[in-house]
This record gives C-alpha cells, sequence and structure tokens, in this order.
C-alpha cells in the first residue's frame, strides 16, 4: 500500500447508505460516530423480517477519512438523519427512528421534534434490557 491514508473497505461490510422498501411502517436507522451504516446492518436485516420499510443513511464525512470527517459537524448529521426521515413520511404512515448512542445525541440535544428517538447499545451488555427497541 503506497498510501499510509488509503481507506481500507471490508467487502463483507457495506458501509453505504441504503433503502430497503417495506410495508407502511418505516424505520430510520441511524450510525454512531466515525461508523458506517455497517453498524445497523445486522439490526436491519432483523427487521427486514417484519416487513418494514428501513432507511440508513451514511453520515457526513463517516466512511472517508478523518479529515473529511473534520469538515462536518453535527449540523450535517442532523440535516441527513432529518432527510432520511421526512423521506420515510413520504412513504410510510409511521415512521421510527433507532440510533447508535453517538447518532441518537444530535437529534435529541437539538430538541428534533419529528419524534422520540430510541438509541441502543450493544445487545451483550448486561444493561440492555433484550425487549427495549421492540415495546
Amino acid at each position: 500500500m503506497d498510501n499510509p491514508t488509503h481507506m481500507m473497505k471490508n467487502v463483507h461490510l457495506d458501509g453505504d447508505a441504503f433503502l430497503i422498501e417495506g410495508n407502511h411502517v418505516g424505520v430510520v436507522l441511524l450510525h454512531g460516530f466515525t461508523a458506517t451504516t455497517a453498524e445497523v446492518r445486522l439490526l436491519a436485516d432483523y427487521l427486514r423480517g417484519f416487513g418494514y420499510t428501513l432507511s440508513a443513511p451514511l453520515l457526513p464525512g463517516h466512511g472517508t477519512q478523518p479529515e473529511e470527517l473534520n469538515k462536518t459537524s453535527w449540523i450535517d448529521w442532523y440535516e441527513a438523519a432529518e432527510r432520511a426521515y421526512l423521506e420515510l413520511r413520504g412513504k410510510c404512515t409511521k415512521v421510527f427512528v433507532c440510533a447508535c448512542p453517538a447518532g441518537c445525541q444530535p437529534l435529541c440535544s437539538s430538541g428534533w421534534n419529528h419524534c422520540r428517538c430510541a438509541s441502543f447499545k450493544n445487545p451483550r451488555d448486561r444493561a440492555f434490557p433484550r425487549n427495549a427497541i421492540f415495546r
């Protein structure tokens, strides 16, 4: 590898934004800080089994070089999350937002008025209630 800042890509962990068409219930899945949508793919696969419409935007600056991430702010991430939410609102009668803690923080602290944002942790964490996301 000639360039030490060359971005490595694992083809088994596709981190691009995705939209999976499904029924009238939509779920926006937000990855955490410095992550990509690969972080929410397993959850998306699980939710797909219920027929939900799923949207996972790749937040600006993520999945790139650190220098690109440094050019973005929480406002950029907020706007990307809002676009994904509004896109699903145009397709679905109900929309939920599920985010990694860092993905949820900008929405909650900015008083996002569209919905309540559910944050999830690692399911192996003993403090994680197994049915918390799906009540």
